[in-house]
């Protein structure tokens, strides 16, 4: 079995290699482009082009994406894409629009920044929705809040963060240059990590401080609302100098769930072990008597605006898998009367 130290820096583990067949060897996708993917084969990047076959027969969800490892030909002057290895750690989200299907936006993604300024767009329950999503994957979520020096009551938010239940919580800001060692622990060599935010929360103002040069274009956030404008356009990924890899994406207008019923669970642990106090085994939180939850509520344990997100998104992430299941229902008759109408024009001939 051949080894691949060359691609150790770039997140290789001995695991994967049970799944390079002979005459092939693997690559790491650095960044998705319209017609083509830029990869890293150990040695250096190059532009390479999914092979007729692949293109024509994989699901739009199956196509690479930044962080995944595809397989490219033994022949070195061949950079075309074959190959997908099995993936883990896969960032998605609901693709906008009808029918409803996954949006893969990174592959074997062992941690995700969920950043977030501190500015006047700061919004808790964004953060919450996307450590649901990030929960369902199985993927380690570290809260990141931005811009703390615009805030005097940074500390009081991040106290709200860390009652979210994440990996870990920490406030930093870029500009005055503190809060950055917060980040050590998580960056460990070979592991990939993904910044997830909105526009001009300073996800690439914080890459560019962890890589110790200006590799990523920033902008200004608008004055009226401290929203951002969109300057990352693409997802890529880099090199960290101490030897972690991270995902720098666009910042999302809208993160919609897609199969999240256990990040939601997750993500709600804590309410879930004070249900277990509830008078009644199938108490809603709503009205009932003797409700645990609703008690921490009231004495303060628990804020009420989390126990009204927990239900949104457990409203949510049922309603998008019935669609979903729907969805995977129409699409087997759509097969099954395929099928059949090639059977009776098998029988006629």
């Amino acid at each position: 079995m051949t080894c691949h130290p060359e691609l150790a820096p770039w997140g290789w583990r001995s695991a994967f290699e049970c799944h390079v067949p002979e005459g092939f060897r693997p690559a790491r996708v650095l960044a998705r482009h319209r017609a083509f993917w830029t990869v890293h084969d150990g040695r250096f990047p190059q532009r390479a082009v999914l092979r007729g076959t692949f293109l024509h027969d994989a699901d739009p969800g199956a196509l690479p994406v930044t962080g995944d490892w595809v397989l490219l030909a033994a022949d070195p002057a061949d950079v075309r894409i074959h190959g997908l290895l099995p993936r883990s750690g896969l960032l998605r989200r609901r693709e906008p629009g009808s029918p409803p299907r996954a949006q893969a936006l990174a592959a074997h993604v062992e941690t995700a920044l969920l950043v977030g300024a501190l500015n006047g767009d700061f919004n808790l329950r964004r953060l919450e929705r996307t450590l649901v999503q990030v929960a369902a994957e199985g993927i380690r979520a570290v809260l990141v809040l931005t811009k703390a020096d615009l805030r005097p009551d940074w500390q009081a938010c991040l106290r709200d963060a860390r009652a979210l239940g994440a990996a870990g919580a920490l406030a930093l800001s870029v500009r005055e240059g503190w809060g950055l060692e917060g980040l050590e622990p998580f960056l460990c060599p070979g592991d990939t990590l993904a910044l997830l935010g909105s526009s001009g929360a300073g996800k690439s103002t914080l890459l560019n401080a962890l890589l110790g040069e200006a590799r990523q274009q920033v902008g200004d956030v608008r004055r009226g609302d401290g929203k951002g404008r969109h300057t990352t356009t693409h997802r890529e990924l880099f090199p960290l100098p101490g030897g972690a890899l991270m995902v720098d994406t666009p910042g999302l207008r809208e993160w919609q769930l897609w199969n999240a019923g256990e990040g939601v669970d997750h993500a709600f642990a804590d309410l879930e072990e004070m249900a277990a106090g509830c008078r009644f085994s199938d108490c809603t939180h709503t009205a009932e008597p003797g409700c645990a939850v609703l008690e921490a509520v009231a004495q303060g344990r628990v804020s009420a605006g989390r126990l009204e997100s927990q239900r949104k998104l457990a409203r949510e992430s049922a309603f998008q898998q019935s669609l979903e299941d729907r969805s995977l229902q129409q699409d087997r008759k759509a097969r099954e009367k395929r099928l059949s109408r090639a059977i009776r024009s098998f029988k006629k001939h």
